[in-house]
């Protein structure tokens, strides 16, 4: 009904309460009607037998059937009487006139004292009582007297019935009467309803014929006819809303006409708006690309910047190591400390410039690979351990039991963000403790959240502060910039590392209440990997744990626990029966002030006669540590200790401990087992695979590098870790001492003049099968993710980065070669000679001009000659060696002057000078020192064979 249109609304509106009326007042009027007819049927029929009941009463006293059968036919001749029934006192139908009566309910007690009505489907009956007119029998009796009616009354109503009267009153004449006056009472509503929809069709044409000439005005109008009026027709109110709308399209004409030069001014505007976005766009585009190559050459000049600063500064870093071995008194010591310290802060600061830059750039990236989250958080914290130690801080880490060990992420940024943050929290901490902890925020369905957090309890940050602490280039105030130093780009660079790892960072501090600096990072669920579970290495030991600080002890208690050890914690020694400890170890944990307690040293001493004690020292005093050590502690190590470090520690007391209760029982089982360790400590099984053979002598180094103090540095140390080695400074001499050396290992600077490592590498590999395998480490300053990648994909197999460290540079010397450095001590020599000295000494073994002077300009029979000579080393050196070893004096000189006459028409200097040396010492009879020339002798035979090998190789190259 909701969608009708106008015309069905106003026929609806129009005959809907018409009907309706109409029905409802024509069923009322029925209704009363035929309830007013049937009650005048009844009343009729009630009449008739009040009437009539005496006169039939007596009839049947008098048992009078005629005078019954004529009231019968009376009541017959009225129309609305059906069928008459007379009935006795005994229920008897006595008299019956007209057809059967229809059936009523309840029939069988109809015959009751008073009138009754029933009704049929078609008729009414009225049963009537007729009361005797006569007094009963019995009242005559005890009247005594005869009683004889003088007339017939109207009505005598007795309490005697001497019968019934039955009228049955026909309906069916009154309903077809009722019926006939329905239907033309119908009729009659139905013409009413014909002449009212004719009305409202007549009306409907009066709405609808000026509604649809609106409606297509409107539509003409939309069409953009803006001349289209309508016509006024109908109603009034039609006309005024004719005159509306006419008056509207008139103000839509004006406003198209005004949008229309609206628009062509716009269009106008916009064109030259356009010239102006097209010429800027030209500019935007020549100011990104000059941007880009802006942002290329400082890159570049970062990188340059970089290798030429790190390439003085590892020469600093290295010489002070180097120097510090030997014996310095205390203020060339202190000296000493303060240069490495300067050169490890000019380090930091190149690093946080460097990664400024390249988030800058937008070209920091990180990696997502499996790494242990207990070995990075042990490195941060050993790092800052001498810092920690210097203020007597306590440093306490805590991973808790939900932390998977194994994690997927970038390690060296973690690292990165946890080392600043501990560092600045030691930086800002005077007194007091920081404590690391690390939780598992929120587990989600393939990853979850991880939440690291440093608090201190330094100085504190205000809220106003903390609004641009994770700007660039600020720190809290600067006066704080002042007294504690840094450049301000720490923060920065770890909020953008959290935020590229998926986390966010925060901190919460009040102003001398320290602060807590917490970070989160998200990582996938580690599902190929399996945790390990808590270690089992001292299952079933008993260990003794002394520590104050009671965040620590949880944390010590923890580690130990994990590691199989039944742990009774203390806060100090007093509380422990040191003559009876009842445990199998003890770690007594001290700060400063504990360990240099002389209680502390004496209880120590006595517990370490009964277990094995382990020391860790808030300190690394030497003087405290070898005061320790002479109480008979098993071992001294520093705190905070990593987990493995820790382990390591305590399996090392309880060796001692065995080897002393060996020693005991088998005096002489302690010196094999240390020849055993020493026989064992030379070489250390690699459990990294290099595709290099692995030796277990002392590998030949070839160190390349143009700058001569990094080859002397890079050498020196070497040397010291008892490996040989070789130098060259070009590219050039590399692939030279390649073919002539062929060493183990190729440490390669990158940045050379002529011939760049790179280039040098890709020769060298070119050189043949045996050469594509050899381990080439990049020895560069480059400093940037994007170089390093570039080296390695150019042939190199790893990348030291200068100033370089050396305990990466040992660890890189194993992997590669499985030789295990160890520095020598003052009374030890390298294991096999160093052939360095004769480094530069091949470029002099043969001289090919001499050699063409020597054959007259020939340079075909110069190099016949110098073939033959070279064929003939093995026969020479066969006859040497039988001279000297016959000690006949005169086949010596003969053998030797047969080598000196062919080196004098070769271009050979070194070896002729040698031969003709070795020629004058003999015919001097000055044997001692001819045994010495004799060698030298041997060693120039073996530089001119190599040389001719290097000759060989670099001819097949070159035809190939």
């Amino acid at each position: 009904m909701k969608d009708w249109p106008l015309r069905n609304r106003i026929i609806f509106i129009a005959l809907a309460p018409a009907m309706l009326t109409a029905l409802v007042l024509s069923t009322h009027l029925f209704i009363n009607y035929y309830a007013l007819l049937e009650k005048n049927l009844l009343q009729r029929g009630e009449a008739l037998a009040r009437q009539l009941s005496v006169p039939v009463a007596y009839a049947i006293e008098q048992d009078d059937l005629q005078q019954m059968q004529t009231i019968l036919d009376k009541l017959l001749q009225e129309p609305e009487v059906r069928a008459v029934s007379i009935h006795n006192k005994e229920r008897n139908n006595i008299l019956h006139g007209g057809p059967s009566m229809y059936g009523v309910s309840n029939a069988s007690h109809r015959l009751q004292n008073q009138p009754l009505v029933r009704y049929s489907d078609a008729s009414l009956r009225i049963i009537h009582p007729l009361y005797s007119p006569y007094p009963h029998q019995a009242d005559l009796q005890n009247n005594q007297k005869s009683y004889t009616p003088l007339f017939t009354p109207v009505e005598v109503k007795t309490r005697y019935i001497s019968g019934w009267l039955e009228i049955e009153v026909n309906l069916s004449q009154t309903r077809l009467d009722t019926i006939y006056d329905v239907i033309l009472n119908w009729m009659l509503v139905i013409c009413l309803l014909i002449i009212t929809l004719m009305i409202a069709i007549r009306t409907n044409r009066l709405f609808l014929a000026p509604i649809q000439e609106l409606s297509l005005t409107i539509k003409n109008i939309t069409s953009g006819n803006y001349h289209t009026r309508a016509q006024k027709s109908g109603l009034p109110e039609f006309k005024v809303l004719a005159d509306d709308l006419n008056r509207m399209t008139e103000k839509l004409a004006e406003s198209r006409k005004e949008l229309e030069d609206s628009i062509e001014q716009t269009t106008y505007e916009l064109e030259e708006t356009m010239e102006t976005m097209e010429t800027q766009s030209i500019e935007l585009d020549l100011s990104r690309k000059k941007a880009e190559e802006a942002n290329r050459i400082k890159s570049e000049f970062l990188a340059n910047m970089s290798h030429e600063i790190r390439t003085p500064l590892n020469g600093i870093v290295g010489f002070c190591n180097l120097l510090k071995r030997t014996r310095l008194n205390p203020r060339q010591n202190e000296y000493l400390t303060n240069i490495r310290n300067a050169s490890d802060s000019l380090l930091a600061i190149i690093n946080d410039i460097l990664d400024f830059s390249k988030i800058e750039a937008q070209k920091l990236e990180v990696e997502s690979i499996p790494f242990n989250l207990r070995d990075i958080l042990d490195e941060s914290i050993t790092l800052l351990a001498p810092e920690v130690h210097r203020k007597q801080l306590e440093l306490v880490a805590m991973i808790y039991d939900d932390v998977p060990v194994h994690l997927i992420s970038d390690p060296l940024r973690l690292k990165q963000v946890l080392t600043n943050l501990i560092s600045n929290a030691v930086k800002f901490t005077e007194h007091g403790e920081v404590i690391i902890r690390i939780m598992v925020e929120e587990e989600l369905n393939d990853e979850m959240i991880l939440r690291a957090s440093v608090t201190d309890t330094g100085i504190g940050i205000s809220p106003q502060q903390q609004q641009y602490l994770f700007s660039a280039f600020t720190q809290a105030d600067p006066s704080q910039t002042r007294q504690f130093g840094g450049t301000g780009l720490g923060l920065v660079i770890c909020k953008r590392l959290v935020e590229l790892m998926g986390g966010e960072i925060g901190l919460d501090s009040q102003p001398g209440q320290g602060s807590t600096f917490w970070f989160t990072v998200r990582t996938p669920l580690v599902t190929d990997i399996t945790q390990p579970q808590s270690s089992q290495r001292f299952a079933g030991l008993k260990a003794l744990l002394v520590e104050s600080h009671p965040l620590h002890q949880t944390a010590l208690s923890h580690q130990l626990s994990q590691a199989g050890l039944k742990v009774i914690s203390h806060n100090s020694l007093t509380g422990i029966n040191v003559n009876d400890p009842a445990a199998d170890l003890a770690v007594l944990a001290f700060n400063t002030q504990e360990a240099s307690d002389r209680a502390n040293l004496a209880l120590s001493h006595k517990l370490a006669e009964n277990i094995p004690v382990l020391v860790l020292a808030g300190s690394s005093d030497g003087d405290l540590i070898t005061r320790y050590m002479s109480a008979g502690v098993h071992r001294v190590d520093t705190k905070p200790a990593g987990y493995e470090l820790l382990l390591d520690a305590i399996e090392s007391i309880l060796q001692q401990n065995r080897k002393s209760a060996q020693d005991q029982s088998f005096p002489g089982t302690s010196a094999l087992i240390l020849n055993e360790e020493r026989r064992n400590k030379t070489v250390l099984p690699s459990d990294d695979s290099a595709s290099f053979d692995k030796i277990a002598s002392a590998p030949l180094i070839l160190v390349v590098d143009d700058n001569a103090a990094n080859l002397l540095l890079a050498s020196s140390l070497l040397k010291e870790y008892g490996l040989e080695v070789t130098q060259a400074n070009s590219g050039k001499k590399a692939i030279e001492r390649v073919l002539s050396k062929r060493p183990d290992l190729v440490l390669m600077d990158i940045q050379m003049p002529d011939m760049d490592g790179l280039e040098a590498t890709r020769r060298i590999r070119s050189l043949g099968p045996q050469f594509e395998e050899l381990p080439i480490i990049a020895l560069t300053a480059h400093a940037l993710p994007e170089e390093g990648d570039k080296f390695l994909h150019a042939g190199l197999n790893d990348l030291l980065t200068k100033p370089f460290d050396e305990q990466k540079l040992a660890r890189i010397i194993r992997h590669w070669t499985g030789f295990s450095p160890r520095l020598l001590t003052a009374d030890e020599t390298p294991q096999a000679p160093d052939r360095s000295t004769d480094s530069d000494d091949i470029d002099d073994v043969v001289d090919m001009e001499l050699g063409i002077r020597l054959a007259g300009g020939k340079p075909a029979l110069a190099k016949e000659m110098l073939d033959m000579l070279i064929q003939s080393i093995p026969e020479s050196r066969d006859s040497l060696h039988r001279a000297f070893q016959s000690n006949n004096i005169e086949e010596m000189i003969h053998s030797v002057h047969h080598l000196h006459g062919a080196t004098r028409y070769c271009g050979v200097p070194r070896l002729a000078l040698t031969t003709e040396t070795l020629e004058t010492q003999l015919k001097m009879n000055q044997l001692v020192i001819a045994q010495g020339t004799l060698q030298t002798l041997y060693q120039e035979l073996e530089k001119l064979e190599s040389w001719h090998r290097e000759q060989q190789l670099i001819d097949h190259h070159n035809q190939g």
